[in-house]
C-alpha cells in the first residue's frame, strides 16, 4: 500500500512539474500579444494623434521615441534584476 501511493505521490509532483514550464510559455505569451497589440494600436492612432495636434512628423518622432524608451527602461531594468536575482529553479 505504502509503494502505491508513493508512486501517486511522484506522479501527482511529475504532473505539476509539467504543468509550471507550460504556465511560463502562457504568460509570456500573453505579454507578447498585449505588446504586438499596443504597438499596432499606436501605428494606428499616429495620424489622428497628428491632425489633432498639429505636429509634424519629425515632432511625432520626438514625442514617441522617448515614450518607447522610458518604458522599456522603467520594465527592463527590474525585469533584469529579477532575472540575475532569481534562479529559473
Amino acid at each position: 500500500m505504502a509503494i502505491h501511493s508513493t508512486a501517486i505521490l511522484s506522479a501527482s509532483q511529475k504532473a505539476r512539474s509539467s504543468i509550471r514550464p507550460w504556465t511560463l510559455v502562457a504568460l509570456l505569451m500573453l505579454a507578447m500579444v498585449f505588446s504586438i497589440i499596443d504597438r499596432q494600436v499606436l501605428a494606428l492612432l499616429v495620424e489622428p494623434i497628428k491632425d489633432d495636434l498639429a505636429l509634424s512628423d519629425t515632432e511625432l518622432g520626438v514625442l514617441l521615441g522617448p515614450a518607447f524608451v522610458s518604458c522599456y527602461l522603467l520594465f527592463g531594468l527590474p525585469f533584469g534584476w529579477a532575472a540575475d536575482r532569481f534562479t529559473s529553479r
